[in-house]
């Protein structure tokens, strides 16, 4: 549902189908000074098209993601990647969920090379939930962390567990519409629904950079 070409049109038709959800009284300040970017799961395994749990629309977001990741350097902002690898001691129910695996020795389970790495803190992960047992919640903390920048894949299981997390720990979650990419549009839109009635705040990249631009980060 993501191409390169049409990713533009695609998530602003999104944002528009969702306006009445999240227009409300509410209203958040995007003060990035307090923020981090959070990149989930950008591997192999679901970005090769040869893969079991391909996504197609991943290679549509990497230009996206790259642009938050190259201001966020910039100021020298948080940026924090996950992975997901999961054993028989660590899968839980994912391990009868899913037909297979992605163990830390399997070829695909890399992150993708076509996005910047420099300076980021690296977090494995075994659960949809980025926080969930490891150390994301101590390190957003200690750099006084409050708002995050949720990317990556897949928008309705990672995506939406991390940011459903995020929110009931205190951080208020941002998430792009087009930097992040999942199976189909059926769970992309469902999802933003999801996030724009209770949990999160739905935009584009280009309006985060934009205010990033406009903040230099001194917020």
């Amino acid at each position: 549902y993501f191409t390169p070409q049409n990713i533009n049109t695609v998530a602003q038709n999104i944002l528009k189908q969702i306006k009445k959800i999240s227009s409300s009284s509410r209203s958040f300040e995007y003060v990035p000074s307090h923020s981090a970017l959070i990149i989930l799961d950008m591997q192999q395994y679901f970005l090769e098209p040869t893969a079991h749990a391909f996504v197609p629309s991943s290679k549509a977001i990497i230009a996206n993601i790259n642009q938050l990741i190259s201001t966020y350097q910039k100021l020298t902002l948080p940026i924090i990647f996950t992975y997901h690898t999961n054993n028989k001691n660590n899968c839980g129910l994912m391990g009868q969920w899913w037909h297979e695996m992605i163990t830390s020795d399997h070829q695909l389970s890399k992150l993708t090379t076509e996005l910047n790495m420099q300076g980021a803190i690296i977090i494995e992960k075994h659960q949809y939930d980025a926080f969930y047992q490891t150390p994301l919640e101590e390190k957003l903390k200690k750099n006084k962390i409050n708002q995050l920048i949720i990317t990556g894949v897949m928008t309705h299981l990672c995506v939406e567990t991390t940011i459903r997390s995020a929110f009931v720990r205190g951080f208020l979650p941002f998430c792009p519409v087009d930097a992040t990419a999942t199976y189909n549009l059926s769970y992309h839109l469902a999802t933003f629904q999801n996030i724009a009635h209770g949990f999160g705040i739905p935009l584009l990249t280009k309006d985060l950079l934009e205010l990033l631009a406009r903040s230099d980060g001194k917020n």
